[in-house]
């Protein structure tokens, strides 16, 4: 697939989604919350690297919010444009984030030092996570 079919894809997919009604596409961020909450908590994950969702994206904001208050760990990327690399941070609280440069929440600067994310295998080198 080219790049022009990708972009053109993707906006089409854009434009569909933004076609959904708001209380459609509520109910369904609900339900995939939902959905990842038990499917996370099952497989005794404990350290979720998430994306804060902007307009019409999957809400991810209730899945954080509860993990915070179970005790798990959250991490979240903060992009960096002028090198175009992300760096993550462990997020205790969602207070600690703040508008980035396009407009998406992302962790504030003070927040001290990004996490090194690190890829750890099992046996038959099955990746269990960062």
């Amino acid at each position: 697939m080219s790049v022009p079919d990708r972009k053109a894809q993707r906006t089409a997919l854009r434009r569909l989604r933004r076609a959904l009604p708001e209380s459609l596409r509520r109910s369904w961020s609900q339900q995939i919350q939902e959905a990842a909450w038990r499917l996370l908590t099952d497989r005794g994950i404990f350290v979720l690297f998430a994306y804060w969702s902007v307009r019409e994206e999957v809400q991810t904001d209730a899945l954080m919010r509860r993990w915070l208050r179970e005790g798990r760990t959250l991490v979240l990327a903060r992009p960096d444009p002028s090198s175009k690399t992300m760096s993550l941070y462990r997020i205790a609280a969602l207070e600690a984030v703040e508008p980035g440069p396009w407009g998406i929440a992302q962790p504030r600067q003070d927040l001290g030092a990004p996490v090194d994310p690190k890829t750890v295998s099992g046996s038959a080198r099955a990746r269990l996570g960062i």
